[in-house]
């Protein structure tokens, strides 16, 4: 039986779920639609687990703001040793960009959680 401050813990892990389209896996995960809102989020938040889609339909002028920038801010908040979560992963269905953030967050993450948890296919 977990202790109380264990579940407590376990109750106030905050899940963010970043794409444009599909909707989360379940009801547990805050969503975001677009880049700015995802940092918006993050910013005001201490999410646990974040999974992210690549292609995203968000503009910053010409240039288009995807999953993976959203992946390089996370991995400077964690240079900077700002908050960033401690799960990251991807559910983009765009299987170039899909490995290309996987290698990133094997490189700055998985020496924190174990492998079985970091499935690539985000949840």
């Amino acid at each position: 039986m977990k202790d109380w401050a264990e579940s407590k813990m376990l109750k106030t892990i905050i899940k963010l779920y970043v794409d444009d389209v599909r909707s989360a896996p379940d009801s547990t995960w805050n969503v975001e639609k677009t880049f700015h809102g995802a940092i918006s989020f993050l910013e005001k938040h201490q999410v646990h687990t974040i999974s992210l889609d690549h292609d995203l339909g968000c503009f910053y002028g010409n240039r288009e703001m995807t999953g993976f920038d959203i992946l390089n801010w996370l991995v400077a908040r964690k240079i900077e040793g700002a908050e960033y979560p401690k799960v990251v992963l991807v559910h983009s269905a765009n299987p170039a960009v899909h490995d290309q953030m996987k290698l990133m967050i094997e490189k700055y993450w998985t020496e924190e959680y174990p492998e079985e948890l970091f499935s690539g296919s985000g949840c």
